[in-house]
């Protein structure tokens, strides 16, 4: 990979994390699609019921699979969506500039949206390897400058 080749303004993408919208370019919005925020009722009710279930019994271990399987269909949901959109943004844009986010600074609700609802994280890493994949140019920004929306 030539990284000294030159890279017009047009054909590069620069994004900035909220937490109101997934990212913002000047491009426009990327609405954050909130998975997990959406289904955390249905899951509260399903660790309710598996609580109330007799330990070693048939009905706690349906009770069990029954929610492993809520977990999986909204963490695929997730994982298909970034796919998308990580895709999109590699066919778009000859170079893209992420924030460079340390989510453990965060309080825990701040983290608990990054990491659950649309899983910053997992997006870059997708975005990183698709951009390397197609001979394109991965580019970190500093997080320094308190530029999100809040």
């Amino acid at each position: 990979m030539n990284l000294t080749q030159i890279i017009h303004e047009e054909n590069m993408a620069a994004f900035d994390i909220t937490f109101a919208s997934f990212l913002v370019s000047e491009d426009g919005r990327l609405e954050n699609p909130r998975f997990y925020r959406m289904q955390e009722r249905k899951l509260k009710m399903f660790h309710r019921q598996l609580s109330r279930k007799m330990k070693r019994s048939h009905n706690r271990n349906q009770a069990r699979l029954h929610l492993a399987r809520f977990y999986d269909k909204v963490g695929h949901a997730r994982t298909d969506w970034s796919q998308i959109q990580s895709t999109n943004w590699v066919r778009g844009h000859e170079a893209v500039i992420l924030e460079d986010m340390n989510v453990k600074q965060f309080n825990k609700g701040v983290a608990k949206t990054v990491m659950l609802d649309f899983s910053w994280g997992m997006f870059t890493r997708m975005l990183g390897y698709k951009l390397e994949r197609f001979g394109k140019q991965p580019r970190y920004g500093r997080s320094v400058f308190p530029s999100s929306n809040m």
